[in-house]
Order: structure tokens, then C-alpha cells, then sequence
């Protein structure tokens, strides 16, 4: 190239007599391209010459020649492929500098190894990978975050930062706190703080499993949301490797204060989509996506989880939540578990086109609500693998009030159980295929609740023995226009007794069944 002189390092482009107007090329590895030469001093600190370089010459400095928006943290000095102590701690200063200095930054089709926390604080940020199967960061540290998007508390918001196209690996067991309270601020591998319109595409988190099976590698927490202004977090997967006591694939926490002011919910318009985990560690708990209140006006749409204890669970107040087609397969205490117990705040959420399976064992429901209020689960799929979910209650409602179910509950003995609940409604399918049936729906305690129970198709040898059960319950409505005869051998029990026909219903139930009898022995 005419009048551009080629120098092979940064030091050999310093010693060149300056002067104003003159291009030189850097033929550095990495860190290749044109600089010019300036009069004055460079507009900002650039330590590691990645945009400016000072002349050794005072009052003059090279300056990059670039787009001033995108570039590469490789002229910072990053290196891919090497996980060497020196190549780590290099590239982790090389990354730290480039965000801090370049709008965005593009990763390279390989992977950074660091070993210490990725800080993006500024606002505007944009980091872009080749994608999740092409550009990673690999960290060895136990507890830093191996990358830490956000503001800072008590001071501000980073607005619009968006990361995509990333795998986030690491290759050392997370350290797991001793208290449940300290999970928040360790070992985790996306941890989005004090963000405003943020965006989170396809960046996948995840432990290292070595070649013969043995998981080498974990994080505490995949992906950790708080202090979170409307963002959007799609596309994204989680390889659980979790050891010791816990382990999250995603952790919602509505809890922390951002320090500016009033407070007010710490989750604002959260929109979620195609999130997903699988679960390769043998944690004590394990939980796939956990929401901790408070939250507010949240979209969490096509999650799913497998081999956790609880698949999606909900703690403390939240309101005006959306979750649409959740898969929660083989979980091993429950599959959806809202608790609000504590909570001052809690009601209005919506679960629509949920899927949820037991594991062998499983302690607990394929869905779980406790203390909570005005909550609708709407077109709900309960199954059990064979030993799975046989002898246990599909749906459990306790002390709730104005909650609803609707769906299909297969193979739990008690399909639906409102235990101490007031104006719940169930409208449920119940079908056992194999192993013990004991009720369609059971409504324990509580007053004025409905419930409709369909029981069809199911073989004789393994017909349930009421459809549905009252007991120390009043004031409730009670449909059996679902319950076919073969299905059962009562339809309707209160109290412990089998009720006949509706003239023998205690006054304090109302009974909807189109004819006399409807206890007439199952044919």
C-alpha cells in the first residue's frame, strides 16, 4: 500500500518518528491494522493499545483506523485456544478493555479462556458471538461470573446491552455457599444485574463433562436475572453439572433492591422464550427455572426442564405472570411449584399449555400451588412414567383462593386435591392406566369451591373409586356429567359416604347429574 509503512510490533510503531498525517499498518497477530499518527494525546486511557497507542515522541499518539463501532478484543490483546495461566489473565484484561471501549464487540469463531469475571457495565454494549456452537468463553474460577452484564446498585441502569451467539463454559465445580442466601452473587455464568431493555440471545451456559462421563465442570447458576426493566432472554439452553447442595438452570430474583429510590418490583415486563435445560449433575437440589418475587407483568413462554426436583418454581409475590407451553419432564419433587406463602402480593398468573411428568420417586405433584390467589393453569397435560407418578396426587391446590384448573390428569391416584381452599374450580380428565386410583378430585376442607371431574376409558381393574370426594367442605358445586359408570364404583363420596342420587346430597353441597341415580353399580 502506498505511503503506509508496515511495522511487526506495537513497540517497533512507537519508535517511528512521529508526524501528523502518517499510516502505518500493524502487522501484529491479532491486533493487524492501520493507525494514524496524531498530533496531541489520545481522547481516552488505552492501556492496552488496542485504539491508541502513544508515541515515544511527547505530544503526538497513533490512532486506529476503524468504523468506531465494532471490533474485536483481540487488539486488546485477547488470544483464543490458549488455557495457559498468562494467555487467561491476558485475554480476561483484553475483553474487560474492549467492552469498555468499543460499542460492540464480535467474537471470534473459537473460544477465550479466562479466569476471573467479564464486567460489561456500560450502556449501548453490544457482545456478538459466531454463535452458540462456534464462539465460547471458558472460565476456570470456582466463584467469579464468568460474564457480569449490568449497572451498579445505587447508582445506575446499563440500558440496551444485548449478548448473543455465546456458549459460557465452566471447567471447574462452582463453589456452592453454605447458606441458600448467598446463591445470588457466586459461581454464576450469566449474571444480569441493574439492566434496562437488555437483550440475551442464544447464549447457552453450561459445566464440562470429560470424555469418560465425569463432570469436571459446573456453574451454581446458568443464567441470573435481577433488577431486570424489560428485557428479552430467548433461544437460550443449560447443561446443568451441578455437585453439592444446589444447583439452577435459571434463577428469576425479584428480591434485590436497586438502591435509586422507591422500591418497586425488581422484575418489570420479563419476556422469556424458548429457554431451556437438561440436567447431567447429581446436585442434593437441583431446580430448573426458580422466580423469586417480587415481579410483575412477566411473559415466560416455551420453558422446559428435565430431571430436576422442582422443573418451575415460583416464591414470593408476583403478579400479572404469563407462562405458555412449559415442559417439565421426569422432576423429582414437583414439576411447577407456586408458593406464596409470606408473600403481601401474588395473584393473577396464568399457566396455559403446561406439561409435566414425575420422575421414578418423586416426592411431590407434577403442579403445586400453596397460598396463592387468582391463578389459572389452563389446558394442563399430567403424566406419570410407569412408577412414576402412581399413588401420588396430580394437582395439588392449598389454602388458595380463586384458583383454577383445566386439563388432563394420567396415572396419579388422586387426580386434583383442594385442601383448605375457597372459590378454586377444577375441570379435569382423569385417567389411570395402570397401578392404584383412588378419586378424580378431592375437596378437602375450604368452602364454595367447584368441581367437574371426567373419567373415561379407563379398564375396570383399574377404575378409580370415586369420582369426587368431599370432606369437612361445604357450599361447593359439584358436576359429575363427566363420569361415565365403568370408570367408577362411586361417583360422588362427602364425608366418607357414597351419596346415591341428588336427593341424598346434604344441602350444604349442590350436585349437577342428569338423572336420579348416579352411585348405580359400575357396569
Amino acid at each position: 500500500m502506498a505511503n503506509v509503512t508496515n511495522v511487526a510490533t506495537i513497540s517497533a510503531m512507537q519508535a517511528l518518528p512521529p508526524a501528523a498525517g502518517l499510516t502505518v499498518f500493524l502487522n501484529a497477530n491479532g491486533r493487524e491494522g492501520l493507525f494514524e499518527c496524531r498530533a496531541g494525546t489520545p481522547p481516552t486511557a488505552d492501556p492496552l493499545n488496542g485504539i491508541y497507542v502513544t508515541s515515544g515522541k511527547s505530544g503526538f499518539y497513533w490512532a486506529r483506523v476503524w468504523d468506531g463501532v465494532a471490533g474485536k478484543p483481540e487488539w486488546f490483546g485477547a488470544v483464543t485456544g490458549d488455557g495457559s495461566t498468562a494467555a487467561r489473565t491476558a485475554t480476561l484484561a483484553a475483553l474487560n478493555a474492549a467492552v469498555t471501549l468499543l460499542p460492540s464487540v464480535e467474537l471470534a469463531s473459537a473460544t477465550y479462556y479466562t479466569n476471573g469475571t467479564w464486567r460489561i457495565s456500560q450502556s449501548g454494549r453490544r457482545v456478538t458471538g459466531q454463535g452458540r456452537d462456534k464462539s465460547a468463553i471458558s472460565s476456570n474460577h470456582p466463584t467469579a461470573h464468568i460474564i457480569h452484564c449490568g449497572g451498579m446498585p445505587g447508582a445506575y441502569y446499563a440500558e440496551r446491552p444485548l449478548l448473543c451467539g455465546m456458549t459460557l463454559v465452566r471447567t471447574v465445580p462452582a463453589t456452592v455457599p453454605p447458606s441458600p442466601n448467598q446463591d445470588d452473587d457466586t459461581g454464576h455464568a450469566l449474571h444480569m444485574r441493574m439492566t434496562s431493555n437488555a437483550t440475551v440471545r442464544e447464549v447457552d451456559t453450561m459445566g464440562t463433562i470429560d470424555g469418560s462421563g465425569k463432570i469436571t465442570g459446573s456453574n451454581l447458576v446458568g443464567t441470573y436475572w435481577a433488577n431486570a426493566l424489560s428485557p428479552l432472554w430467548e433461544d437460550c439452553f443449560d447443561l446443568m453439572t451441578g455437585q453439592g447442595a444446589r444447583s439452577y438452570s435459571f434463577m428469576l430474583d425479584g428480591t434485590q433492591d436497586d438502591g435509586l429510590g422507591p422500591r418497586f418490583p425488581s422484575l418489570i415486563v420479563f419476556r422469556a422464550r424458548e429457554v431451556r435445560m437438561s440436567n447431567a449433575g447429581n446436585a442434593a437440589l437441583s431446580r430448573g427455572m426458580i422466580i423469586i418475587g417480587s415481579y410483575t407483568d412477566m411473559q415466560v413462554e416455551r420453558v422446559e426442564t428435565a430431571k430436576v426436583h422442582h422443573g418451575l418454581l415460583c416464591l414470593g409475590g408476583g403478579s400479572n405472570a404469563h407462562f405458555n407451553s412449559h415442559w417439565h419432564d421426569s422432576y423429582l419433587a414437583d414439576g411447577i411449584r407456586i408458593d406464596k406463602t409470606g408473600a403481601d402480593s401474588g395473584d393473577n398468573l396464568t399457566l396455559v399449555d403446561c406439561y409435566s411428568a414425575p420422575g421414578v420417586g418423586a416426592t411431590g405433584q407434577p403442579i403445586t400451588l400453596i397460598n396463592a390467589q387468582n391463578v389459572q393453569i389452563v389446558a394442563a397435560q399430567i403424566a406419570a412414567f410407569p412408577g412414576g407418578g402412581n399413588g401420588k396426587i396430580g394437582v395439588l391446590f392449598s389454602n388458595c383462593i380463586n384458583c383454577t384448573i383445566s386439563g388432563q390428569v394420567v396415572n396419579h391416584s388422586t387426580g386434583v386435591k383442594f385442601d383448605k381452599c375457597f372459590g378454586c374450580n377444577a375441570d379435569v380428565k382423569v385417567m389411570q392406566l395402570a397401578g392404584p386410583a383412588t378419586e378424580g378430585i378431592r375437596v378437602q376442607g375450604g368452602f364454595g369451591n367447584t368441581a367437574r371431574c371426567g373419567i373415561v376409558g379407563v379398564p375396570k381393574s383399574v377404575g378409580f373409586q370415586t369420582g369426587v370426594a368431599i370432606a369437612a367442605s361445604g357450599g361447593n358445586q359439584i358436576d359429575l356429567t363427566g363420569v361415565i359408570d365403568s370408570a367408577v364404583t362411586n361417583r360422588l363420596t362427602i364425608d366418607g359416604k357414597a351419596i346415591a342420587n341428588a336427593g341424598n346430597a346434604p344441602a350444604s353441597n349442590f350436585v349437577i347429574r342428569p338423572g336420579a341415580a348416579f352411585n348405580a353399580a359400575a357396569s
